[in-house]
């Protein structure tokens, strides 16, 4: 090599000096503060480049030597005694070794890398755009992100393009981001557009995975050979380190490294990820002509490479990553619209797939309803396994559709049961309703279900329903291994409980306080009690609710509330006689006959600890 390097000083990324320099030369800290920072000290042998000043210890006095090879390498030797030096950001240096290295490369003296080193031929250093390219953003749209760079572009353009030719940089920019909007073309597009508008004779779309590059999409100008020309590793290192678009006019002599041989310059902007990283690269190429030009192939000259060329390839690369940034939404959208139907109609999935982190915890209003199979254990152990499953999945589906039909939310299956709430993740101002409604089309499922089974069991099934209303953590309940939309919290605890209440107090729909309160008055509910259920510290009034169509209604609710009220009041004779009269014409009430135990107790043995209360001390 002829010995003479360009020699660029960063310092946290910012480039403070750059010369160039014969070889051999020393990179070291200043002797003294008379001795100026960022020069050269040419009354030492080889000469010093100060490029710490003297307070840093991080760089030696006399910390690298740089020699020039035959071979058109560089020797690096560490000549401090105890610190080393990173090279290229993967190999260390150590102290007294030596490194034979081409040209471009880097050096760091910090592990964070706020002193860093570029070295590079005479006339071949790696020129950029100084602001690093910016990543594809979830709520920006591809337009506003092309308007932004746009901006810039205009000011180093202004009187020195023609104006035709602006517009057609435009034109051809436009088609690619529309690409990458709504088509899978814009990695194509994006090369052969590169191709024409920086005059290139080679374009390259790489795709990075973190650790190794493939082709995407390449592209050749017509008259040269279609082989894909291996990209320079260093540059690539630089690009993901630096984040920014570089190009650069090789320097041809016997230095010129084997990925760069028969290239004239390069040019290349760095494609990113919503998460900043870089996951592929546009990699332009320009070839050397001087023996094409000598076959009269090519004859008009190209202006070299610079801002323009670089605004250019860095807009159609944004571009790229807005469209990869695209595919991957819509890839996870498919992924979620999946995961979801398991949980919610698919009108309802298909929205939620749309929204993002719709599904991260939050506290929400909820109704909580729990549905299970009436004597389910006494009623399998009739029945050989594989009946038992399909009459749970019979049961199991026509219940899940009396969720779905009311926009309810499948939370979990547990064995014959169903958990399933209202309220989220989709607002319902009436969750309420919803969920009642739907216990009480699940009872309507009987007179399908029961004819098609009872042969089977030998008797006709029946379910049982507890709801409630209340705030719950709603949210992902699952794990990064399986998702599960569903809620947590003492709402939902209490819902279970009152749910298996039923058999205990002889209904099949029982609801809290907090849910009856919300609900028209078009639906039939009575007031049966305060219930102290198992583990709870709070008593909780709960109401029994009926299907529509009572022919004796209103009475068996107002006869039963007034008999209610007597007894919490101690009135027990006066409400065991009303509760005689009632069971008369309705026997089959089985609430009212616990509630005269309850009142014929109470004239035995007086008001209880916790009267009016109906405590229960199992589940």
């Amino acid at each position: 090599m002829n010995g003479i390097v360009n020699i660029k000083i960063y310092e946290e990324k910012e480039l403070v000096k750059s010369l160039d320099v014969h070889l051999p030369v020393v990179l070291g800290r200043q002797d003294s503060v008379e001795a100026g920072l960022y020069t050269i000290q040419g009354n030492q042998v080889p000469p010093k480049i100060n490029i710490g000043s003297i307070n840093e210890t991080t760089v030696g006095r006399r910390h690298l030597l740089l020699e020039p090879l035959a071979n058109g390498l560089v020797a690096i030797t560490n000549i401090h005694s105890n610190r080393a030096v990173q090279i290229l950001d993967k190999a260390n240096l150590a102290p007294k070794a030596i490194f034979h290295s081409e040209l471009p490369t880097s050096l760091t003296f910090e592990k964070q890398g706020k002193k860093r080193i570029i070295l590079s031929a005479e006339g071949s250093e790696l020129m950029s755009i100084k602001s690093q390219t910016l990543p594809p953003q979830n709520n920006q749209t591809i337009n506003s992100s092309f308007n932004v760079n746009i901006s810039s572009f205009r000011k180093i353009t202004h009187d020195t393009v023609d104006r035709g030719d602006i517009l057609g940089w435009l034109g051809t920019l436009m088609d690619v981001l529309q690409s990458a909007a709504d088509s899978d073309l814009f990695f194509i597009q994006a090369v052969q557009a590169a191709v024409g508008m920086a005059e290139l004779d080679q374009a390259v779309l790489f795709l990075f995975n973190g650790s190794s590059w493939t082709v995407q999409a390449s592209h050749t100008a017509p008259g040269i050979a279609p082989e894909i020309l291996p990209p320079s590793q260093r540059i690539l290192s630089i690009i993901v380190e630096e984040k920014r678009t570089f190009w650069q006019t090789v320097h041809f002599d016997s230095q010129t490294s084997k990925s760069l041989i028969g290239v004239e310059s390069v040019i290349v902007a760095p494609i990113l990820s919503s998460q900043d990283q870089v996951i592929g690269v546009v990699y332009g190429t320009r070839l050397n002509r001087n023996s094409l030009l000598t076959q009269g192939q090519f004859d008009a000259p190209r202006n070299p490479l610079g801002e323009i060329e670089g605004r250019l390839v860095e807009l159609l690369a944004k571009g790229v990553a807005a469209g990869i940034a695209r595919l991957d939404q819509e890839k996870q959208a498919v992924q979620a619209k999946i995961r979801f139907e398991q949980f919610f109609t698919p009108q309802l999935a298909t929205q939620l797939a749309k929204i993002p982190d719709w599904d991260m915890g939050r506290q929400a209003e909820i109704t909580a309803l729990f549905v299970d199979i009436k004597d389910f254990s006494r009623l399998s152990e009739r029945l050989d396994p594989s009946v038992t499953i399909r009459w749970i999945q019979d049961t199991l589906n026509l219940l899940s559709e009396c969720i779905l039909k009311r926009g309810g939310a499948l939370v979990d299956y547990i064995g014959d049961a169903i958990l399933a709430i209202w309220g989220a993740p989709e607002i319902q101002h009436d969750h309420a309703e919803r969920a009642c409604l739907a216990a009480l089309e699940m009872v309507e499922c009987l007179s399908e279900l029961g004819p098609r089974w009872e042969s089977i069991l030998g008797e006709r099934m029946d379910f049982s329903v507890g709801i409630n209303t209340g705030m719950a953590q709603v949210g992902n309940i699952g794990s990064r291994q399986k998702f599960k939309y569903g809620a947590l919290g003492p709402t939902v605890n209490l819902c279970s409980r009152i749910q298996g209440l039923n058999k205990r107090v002889g209904t099949r729909i029982l609801i809290a306080d907090s849910t009856e309160k919300q609900l028209p008055t078009n639906v039939l509910t009575r007031r049966l009690a305060s219930f102290l259920p198992n583990n709870f510290e709070t008593p909780v009034t709960l109401h029994e609710m009926f299907p529509t169509g009572q022919t004796s209604w209103p009475r068996p609710k107002a006869e039963y509330e007034k008999a209610l009220s007597l007894f919490e009041k101690g009135d027990f004779l006066l409400c065991s006689r009303m509760l005689g009269n009632f069971r008369a014409e309705f026997p089959n009430d089985v609430p009212s006959l616990h509630l005269l135990f309850r009142s014929v107790r109470g004239m035995l043995e007086g008001k209880g600890d916790q009267h009016p209360v109906w405590v229960f001390r199992e589940k």
